[in-house]
């Protein structure tokens, strides 16, 4: 989405801030969670990210809102946001099943 972005509106979005995400060797490998935002720790998040650029901002939210893991972020696709319904598709990033 931010590439789309960054061609459609390059001066509101000079670079994708989601780039320094991508999954490789140097990051460990995600296992499922366990911990979530509880009592006040969502307004100390929110509150705390008042402070970065409205871009990165929005980054943060989406992934606060729906759940997502960054990962999961920086590999959407438009291909996977249906702006009609309103739904975004998450792909299954789960390595060992992609190779079965």
């Amino acid at each position: 989405m931010f590439n789309y972005a960054r061609v459609k509106y390059p001066v509101s979005v000079p670079s994708n801030p989601l780039a320094v995400l991508r999954f490789g060797k140097h990051m460990r490998r995600i296992e499922a969670r366990e911990d979530r935002l509880e009592g006040d720790d969502f307004r100390a998040f929110y509150v705390g990210i008042q402070a970065f650029n409205e871009i990165l901002l929005d980054c943060y939210l989406v992934c606060l809102y729906q759940g997502m893991r960054s990962e999961e972020t920086a590999g959407l696709r438009w291909e996977h946001v249906d702006l009609e319904k309103r739904v975004i598709f998450i792909p299954d990033t789960n390595e060992a099943d992609q190779k079965n």
